[in-house]
């Protein structure tokens, strides 16, 4: 199961592993899962086309160009950030990660001047050969607020004493990490939400 959500990181992701791997959180390579809201500490994003401030963020845009094929671009930012779950605040360092946003979210398309302009600019940043021959398209950005509920699934890691010294450290915080072969899971719903949402979701379809 690793091999193939290794596979499924690094372009989109296969649903099926996704469910399972959230439901079997007690896997041998996945070592916690835990809820609470989000806790920023002065280092937040701001989301490119919204402008919100946020953790982490999800933009998918769906195009339709001249030829009449479709095309769609994701394009995603995170920032290292603490969850509470109640038994204390735990770092959540989000490399690697594979974002599940549904909550809290704002959408448009092209016929809004105001953020077409900026939706156009970063997919030519993101390397979208196909811009020049869109006709129209839509867009959606999801984002993790602060104090907003979410739900974070990987390993539960404590830095030794000399790996904190190297860092700069002299706290050393549990923090959860991408697993070994696979993305951490940043969610905005609790883990049954996040089971019967995935089934549905749009966001992390296979590029074209």
């Amino acid at each position: 199961m690793a091999d193939a959500f290794e596979r499924a990181a690094v372009r989109s992701f296969d649903r099926a592993v996704l469910r399972s791997f959230i439901r079997n959180t007690r896997l041998r390579s996945c070592a916690d899962l835990r809820e609470g809201p989000a806790i920023f500490d002065g280092r937040a994003l701001t989301s490119p086309v919204c402008g919100i401030v946020a953790a982490c963020y999800l933009l998918r845009v769906d195009a339709t160009l001249r030829d009449g094929s479709a095309r769609h671009k994701v394009i995603s930012g995170m920032e290292p950030f603490e969850v509470s779950d109640g038994q204390g605040r735990i770092l959540v360092e989000p490399k690697h990660a594979l974002l599940a946003l549904a909550r809290q979210y704002q959408q448009g398309g092209d016929d809004q001047p105001a953020t077409s302009t900026e939706v156009l600019r970063l997919l030519r940043g993101e390397g979208a050969h196909w811009v020049s021959e869109i006709t129209s398209f839509t867009w959606r950005e999801s984002f993790l607020e602060p104090g907003e509920r979410c739900l974070v699934c990987g390993s539960l890691k404590v830095l030794s004493y000399a790996e904190g010294q190297h860092r700069g450290e002299t706290v050393f915080r549990p923090r959860l990490v991408a697993p070994e072969r696979l993305p951490l899971v940043i969610a905005d719903q609790s883990r049954e939400e996040v089971l019967d949402a995935l089934l549905s979701a749009e966001q992390r379809m296979p590029e074209g």
